[in-house]
């Protein structure tokens, strides 16, 4: 069960990844190193722009929860987009790509990553577990 609980459902749009990587960082302010605070804010940066992209509707929104238990940090985002296939998207970005590579650096940083898709809802659900 976790100890605290951050959600916001926002609008997808760009300007509300820099608003939820600073509710991100007041949301870890006690307890965490800076490195860790780090990694944690660039993987939400990192799922909400990816949200935002699959949207395509500047009318949309998307859920970002954060669940902090005492060993690790749980990050879900959500939305109604079209989804994508976690073991394809593994592969990354190879050099010739503009984009792409965004999904790679986060499953560098995370200790769990998994896609689930149900009833025409994608969460993209990461943990990092505590040092």
């Amino acid at each position: 069960m976790p100890h605290a609980v951050l959600e916001r459902v926002v609008p997808a749009t760009f300007p509300e990844v820099g608003r939820l990587r600073r509710a991100t960082n007041a949301f870890l302010q006690d307890g965490y190193t800076p490195t860790f605070r780090d990694k944690l804010t660039l993987v939400v940066s990192e799922l909400c722009t990816n949200a935002i992209e699959a949207l395509h509707d500047e009318h949309a929104e998307f859920t970002l929860r954060l669940c902090n238990h005492i060993d690790r940090v749980q990050i879900e985002v959500e939305d109604d987009g079209p989804g994508f296939s976690a073991a394809l998207d593994r592969r990354g970005a190879d050099e010739a790509d503009a984009r792409g590579r965004g999904l790679q650096v986060v499953l560098e940083l995370v200790d769990e990553f998994s896609v689930n898709r149900a009833a025409g809802r994608t969460c993209v659900t990461c943990v990092l577990y505590r040092l």
